[in-house]
């Protein structure tokens, strides 16, 4: 089954979608949050994040294709084992930006 990170994040409480490209610091948190599951994802080597290159930025790691993306609306599917999904929900439930 195919999953979509930001719906994923969102049912999680983690971010609210409607919110992710607003010119706030709410919307630049939640954006935060999508970099840094993203980033766990690429390590885990999950696709199709594993294609996304990270760079250490001032609040964490950043991918500039990856902000293209989401910021252009393109689905951030993905699928991904219960191990995978485990990890990154404890990963997500101690992130305070």
């Amino acid at each position: 089954m195919k999953l979509n990170l930001i719906d994923l994040l969102e049912s999680w409480g983690s971010i609210h979608k409607d919110r992710l490209l607003e010119n706030s610091e709410e919307g630049f948190s939640y954006r935060l949050r999508v970099q840094k599951a993203a980033f766990l994802l690429h390590k885990l080597k999950v696709k199709p994040f594993d294609k996304f290159d990270f760079s250490q930025y001032l609040h964490g790691p950043y991918s500039p294709d990856l902000a293209r993306a989401y910021f252009k609306g393109e689905p951030l599917e993905f699928e991904a084992d219960d191990g995978v999904l485990d990890k990154l929900k404890k990963f997500m439930s101690h992130d305070n930006d």
